[in-house]
């Protein structure tokens, strides 16, 4: 979820300063929690301000200085499972990663596994027909 518009921080801290209750009230009156509520309050001591905080730079994953690795890896090995990916960017990287941590990486790259099952050439199904 978003920000709350300017509008509405600036009637919960108005509805504080003018003593129209405590923070706990502010907070059920407004449907906020307390804690959101003491913010606007702090924020607008501080800085005479509500506009929102603009949101933090979200810092680089632990696998972006191996992307390169990573990628030739699974691209010569399309078959290995994640754990054995992360088994050999172990051994080969001396970095640890979670099993999530590998397969959040591989999706945001656009990298799909894809396995190929012994003696599995292609689909050998055959789908029923309708009877006449």
């Amino acid at each position: 979820m978003g920000s709350y518009s300017l509008d509405f921080r600036q009637k919960v801290v108005t509805a504080y300063k003018l003593g129209k209750g405590s923070i706990r009230q502010l907070a059920e009156q407004f449907m906020l929690s307390p804690a959101t509520v003491h913010s606007y309050i702090k924020q607008y001591r501080e800085t005479q301000e509500l506009t929102p905080k603009k949101p933090g730079r979200k810092r680089p994953g632990k696998l972006e200085a191996y992307r390169d690795f990573i990628v030739k890896m699974v691209k010569s090995h399309p078959d290995w499972t994640v754990r054995q990916y992360r088994e050999h960017l172990l051994n080969e990287q001396d970095v640890y990663v979670s099993l999530g941590g590998i397969c959040e990486f591989l999706q945001k790259e656009g990298l799909t596994l894809k396995k190929n099952l012994p003696g599995r050439k292609g689909s050998n199904r055959s789908w029923p027909t309708a009877a006449s």
